[in-house]
């Protein structure tokens, strides 16, 4: 497929493309799994309407987007774009694919290489070797990344006040203790020994 250096994303769709999904929630909480099915939906519907566009694969995780060398199906995605079998990439938002700014950069940079466009949805934003909006991938990377840190700072810093106050700020299992009505820890006593 030759991609040219004006093209948009309505021109992708006169193309026959080998296309894959991503998709990606952080947990596997009720609702997120509910949020992964929508995001596979949606994207999904996008390719159905794109008679010239084949689907290669979903590939669909519960995992963090701290760390890419973690994620699962982006790892198969990846060796899939590196043997030349994926020419466009679907993912609902920018967040979805990591929120490692320079892993980000590396991965899309990698990609790139192999002649895959990767398409952002709610953004947007087309990334190939013709339009390579790095600058604008790494401020909403850089944005998505900071906005985890200080989740992790506040929850934290609410965690260290809870325990000044002597709260448990989890209800976790306490081997050998319950919790009574009041949310405090108390001895259980058959399991006392």
């Amino acid at each position: 497929i030759m991609f040219t250096e004006n093209m948009t994303l309505e021109d992708f769709k006169t193309l026959p493309l080998r296309v894959a999904i991503y998709c990606r929630v952080s947990t596997k909480h009720e609702i997120q799994e509910g949020s992964l099915k929508w995001q596979e939906q949606g994207l999904r519907d996008i390719v159905d309407s794109n008679p010239f566009w084949h689907l290669v694969g979903v590939y669909a995780e519960t995992s963090s987007a701290i760390n890419i060398r973690k994620q699962e199906k982006l790892q198969e995605l990846r060796k899939k774009c590196l043997n030349s079998e994926v020419d466009l990439i679907i993912v609902k938002d920018i967040t979805r694919l990591s929120r490692n700014t320079i892993q980000m950069l590396i991965l899309v940079r990698e990609l790139i290489d192999k002649d895959v466009t990767i398409c952002f949805d709610i953004t947007k934003i087309i990334i190939n070797k013709f339009h390579r909006e790095e600058l604008l991938l790494t401020l909403h990377c850089a944005f998505a990344q900071q906005e985890v840190e200080n989740m992790s700072k506040s929850i934290r810093w609410g965690y260290e006040r809870k325990y000044e106050q002597g709260i448990q700020p989890r209800k976790t299992k306490c081997l050998g203790y319950d919790y009574d009505e009041n949310g405090n820890l108390v001895i259980n006593q058959s399991e006392a020994e």
